[in-house]
């Protein structure tokens, strides 16, 4: 899980957005959470045909607030990134199967961490 501010990142906000998208390409498991400011993330960034198209519906956490706001936002946030991890595992778990995969041992998994499968 990876959190950033891509409103205020430099050099560029579209820069900021590039990354995220090639790393979601490479690894999509890793999750992002928008931590910014949303006023300056929704200024900065809602002009931007690549913010509609791909990164409106992330996960965001606010910057700013009181310590008791941030913790609040943050548990939500995790627990609506946790639901979305497990439904995905479950969903890879389901089309290798289909597949005629199945895991190697419970729990096991390659140097990446991903799960070993072995063909049946």
């Amino acid at each position: 899980m990876i959190f950033i501010d891509i409103a205020t990142a430099n050099p560029s906000v579209t820069a900021a957005a590039q990354y995220v998208l090639d790393v979601r390409k490479r690894r999509k498991e890793i999750v992002f959470v928008l931590y910014s400011k949303q006023t300056e993330l929704e200024k900065r960034c809602g002009t931007f045909t690549w913010w509609d198209e791909r990164l409106k519906h992330y996960y965001r956490l606010n910057k700013g607030g009181t310590d008791e706001q941030f913790d609040d936002l943050l548990h939500r946030e995790l627990e609506k990134v946790e639901m979305d991890l497990q439904i995905s595992g479950a969903i890879r778990t389901f089309e290798n199967a289909l597949r005629g995969e199945e895991p190697a041992l419970d729990g096991q998994a390659d140097q990446e961490g991903e799960r070993v499968y072995l063909k049946t």
